[in-house]
């Protein structure tokens, strides 16, 4: 975030509650990148040169342009504080006065930001100061002018941004409605994205999800932003700490002001979570193991029935409890539940280490992982360790099978799940224990998929599916029960079908969606359950679908995949059968010629209807 206006680059210090200076803190501490917008002084009824002398609201800044907030553009500080990633901005809006920059922003890490900040002080300190000649500070100016973008726009493109993010410090006592817009510069596209940011007074964050935006303009535009006050002729001084497009880290996508906007779950910010971890004493039942014993120990019944209801919905349970293991094993058999909870991790160590063990146990990631603990200090330690990790007081227990996190559809597959995850356990304990040979182990293990056509008897677990993939989706698309009922029945003009697996183990279930565009070759989606994962089952797919298209125009199987911030296993997974890679605007078009076998496939049984409209 920088300032343009020649003459007006002096950081000056501002009290701010210290409230507010901690959380200014805590986002910058959790941008991953960010872009850097040049923001300006403009004026809403702009007409220059001609407004100077016939507006009676003109009044000359530095430059001679018409000064509409109070002092300018103020780069200040929080006192003595610096913050990373550049000093904030203090303004109060006059009549038609609005907040502007253009151009054709990038993300860049915080240290090239923060280079980029440094350069752009040192060249425009040698063009403020008076003692130099005139023609040497244009010349640095115009040099810097041309580079500066280039260094700029070698980051990502705002496409890889969460969103734009406006945190700010409203020093007056009313609500601050401001409206935050953004246009095409070329003048033939008339689109434009708007929308409302209110400040209350004090500290605030406000956030706009860039799929939002993203529905609205071109991203890859040359774009112009205006921020303006609503309906107000003046405003209160307000101080902004962010109005930059951020890509955060896990713990910034939960920050508040953010995480309620977070709404596409192809983020690791994503709502509904696949285990609960709980504490046992205190929690799951009333009393101490190690006093009591587990005869002496009360059931916590909200918490037992929420334990069996969240399993039928395919939610995974565990324990992470400071306690031994045998009498804790001896007082959950005493209550019937044992069998419900996975990996439990109980010893007397730091429990982080015993929730991030669950994590690896079950090769889910951490942000699917909520603690339920009654001790604030380990829910403290656990936060701290384990950012990702989302944490519960016991009191949420009562409601628990009504949380947000855990709406997620009752499917067969789903209530399946647990003993999936058990029977996983057992073929892994089998590999660990037998023959290190892996492709000989997986073929002992007779693994098989059928492939069926996208239809309304297993729309239920596909949509369920497709909801929680993250790794290995090469989309990170959340089709909605309509889009996939569009696809099922042919109004998309693409051929869905969904593919269940089965070993000598036990029964997967439905483990994979594919959607596939016949004409093109072209694989426009394709998720699958990471519970196979590392069994040569998408191999034995693809080699499917390349018999089945051989001949199709072109001679070339094509898989299109848009990068998400989870999906990195599955494009190594495609590169690792034979796909070549090139670009194709946002996404990435991999392809592999038709008459090229696609290799390991054979390990796999495969069976699927013999029409051939029925499944590419």
């Amino acid at each position: 975030m920088r300032v343009t206006v020649l003459g007006e680059r002096a950081v000056v210090p501002v009290d701010l509650d210290p409230a507010a200076v901690a959380a200014i803190g805590k986002t910058r501490a959790r941008i991953r990148a960010r872009t850097d917008m040049a923001w300006g002084e403009h004026c809403t009824e702009c007409a220059i040169p001609s407004c100077y002398s016939t507006c009676a609201l003109y009044r000359p800044r530095a430059d001679l342009k018409c000064r509409r907030f109070a002092r300018g553009l103020e780069n200040v500080r929080a006192g003595r504080r610096f913050f990373a990633g550049g000093p904030l901005l203090r303004f109060a809006f006059l009549k038609w006065g609005k907040l502007e920059a253009d151009g054709r922003p990038r993300l860049v890490r915080p240290l090239t930001a923060k280079l980029i900040d440094r350069i752009d002080r040192m060249v425009w300190a040698l063009i403020d100061s008076g003692d130099r000649a005139l023609d040497l500070r244009r010349e640095a100016a115009r040099l810097w002018d041309r580079h500066k973008p280039q260094m700029i726009e070698r980051g990502a493109a705002l496409a890889k941004s969460h969103g734009f993010l406006f945190e700010a410090v409203n020093t007056g006592n009313v609500d601050l409605p401001l409206t935050f817009t953004i246009r095409h510069k070329s003048t033939d596209d008339p689109r434009f994205f708007q929308t409302r940011l209110t400040l209350p007074p004090g500290h605030a964050r406000r956030f706009v999800p860039i799929a939002e935006i993203a529905a609205e303009i071109d991203l890859d535009a040359k774009l112009l932003f205006q921020i303006e006050p609503a309906g107000l002729e003046t405003t209160p001084e307000i101080v902004v700490a962010l109005a930059e497009f951020v890509r955060l880290n896990e713990a910034g996508l939960r920050l508040p002001g953010i995480a309620p906007r977070i709404a596409d779950p192809t983020e690791s910010g994503a709502k509904t979570a696949k285990c609960i971890v709980w504490d046992l004493d205190e929690t799951l039942w009333s009393g101490t193991l190690v006093e009591d014993g587990p005869e002496g120990l009360r059931l916590n019944e909200a918490a037992r029935d929420a334990v069996i209801a969240l399993d039928r919905r395919g939610i995974l349970h565990s324990i992470a409890s400071k306690n031994d293991p045998e009498p804790a094993r001896q007082a959950l058999q005493r209550f019937g539940l044992e069998d419900y909870f996975l990996h439990p991790q109980i010893s007397w160590g730091p429990k982080s280490d015993g929730v991030a063990a669950i994590a690896e146990a079950l090769n889910i990631g951490l942000d699917a992982l909520v603690l339920i603990d009654d001790q604030p200090f380990e829910r403290a330690e656990v936060e701290d360790a384990l950012p990702q990790i989302r944490t519960l007081d016991p009191a949420a227990i009562t409601d628990l099978d009504r949380h947000p996190w855990f709406d997620v559809p009752v499917t067969e597959e789903a209530g399946r799940r647990r003993r999936m995850y058990r029977a996983e356990t057992e073929r892994k304990t089998a590999f660990s224990t037998g023959e290190r040979d892996l492709e000989a182990f997986l073929r002992q293990c007779e693994i098989a998929i059928e492939i069926e056509p996208l239809a309304p008897e297993n729309l239920p677990r596909v949509y369920e599916l497709v909801q929680r993939t993250n790794q290995l989706n090469i989309s990170g698309n959340r089709h909605s029960l309509a889009d996939l009922e569009a696809i099922a029945a042919d109004r998309t003009g693409t051929t869905g079908f969904a593919i269940r697996c089965h070993d000598r183990f036990g029964d997967y279930g439905i483990i994979a969606f594919v959607q596939i565009d016949e004409q093109a070759a072209t694989v426009r989606d394709f998720c699958m359950s990471c519970r196979v994962q590392g069994k040569t089952v998408e191999n034995a797919i693809f080699e499917h679908l390349r018999r089945h298209l051989v001949g199709a125009s072109g001679g070339r199987l094509s898989v299109l995949y848009r990068e998400t911030e989870r999906n990195g296993p599955i494009r190594a997974s495609i590169e690792k059968m034979g796909f070549s890679a090139a670009a194709d605007g946002n996404a990435t078009l991999y392809s592999a010629p038709l008459d090229r076998p696609i290799p390991d496939a054979g390990i796999v049984a495969v069976s699927a209807p013999k029409n051939r409209s029925q499944v590419a």
